[in-house]
């Protein structure tokens, strides 16, 4: 699996995607697509320029390790009795106050000598836009011990990126279902954008 490590640098860097895109003329979209770990399709010019302007080399913007992993998630469901929003007066759009949310997880792994797929748990809770994910394996799951094994040898910064996915993943599903479907009442159609910032941990 190779993931960018953009995120971290600018971290290091104090610098936003904003910044970056002023001054070297990549597109914000490439930007916030490698900030979120993921370097598909980008251009060997693409990463000279960033090397440069961040005065790094290839191996420091992108990370390495043997395994791949991709998650899919699904069975998401707003428990009611614990939701409760308001209206933004600007944009006549609701505001989460506070919410809780079940989900299940499913981390597909690909090893040089071995695929298989952990079952998870998500846990949710919202305050004020903020998502905080709780990942729990099924403690039933047999591929729970070699998963804890093969996450053990992950660098750091590729535990940052695992994150990063997970909390992007249920964003983007969120974002993306009308809330009707997520079990809510009295709150029409509409498809917005629920939840600004994911943060995940993991119960490993």
């Amino acid at each position: 699996m190779i993931k960018s490590n953009l995120n971290v640098k600018l971290a290091e860097n104090n610098l936003k995607i904003s910044k970056v895109y002023n001054d070297t003329g990549i597109s914000r979209s490439t930007l916030t697509t490698l900030a979120t770990g993921d370097p598909k399709g980008i251009q060997l010019e693409t990463i000279n320029t960033l090397c440069r302007y961040l005065d790094i080399t290839p191996g420091e913007l992108f990370i390495y390790a043997p395994i791949d992993i991709t998650v899919s998630i699904t069975d998401i469901e707003i428990l009611k009795e614990d939701y409760s929003s308001s209206l933004n007066i600007e944009n006549q759009l609701p505001i989460v106050n506070k919410s809780r949310l079940n989900g299940t997880m499913y981390l597909n792994i690909e090893t040089k000598n071995k695929k298989y797929s952990l079952e998870s748990t998500l846990t949710m809770s919202t305050t004020k836009n903020y998502l905080n994910i709780d990942v729990t394996p099924l403690e039933s799951d047999d591929n729970y011990a070699f998963f804890v094994f093969d996450y053990g040898e992950l660098p750091r910064e590729l535990e940052i990126q695992l994150a990063t996915t997970i909390g992007t993943k249920v964003k983007e599903l969120l974002d993306n279902t009308p809330v009707n479907e997520l079990g809510l009442l009295n709150m029409g159609n509409d498809i917005y954008p629920i939840f600004e910032k994911p943060s995940v941990i993991f119960n490993l």
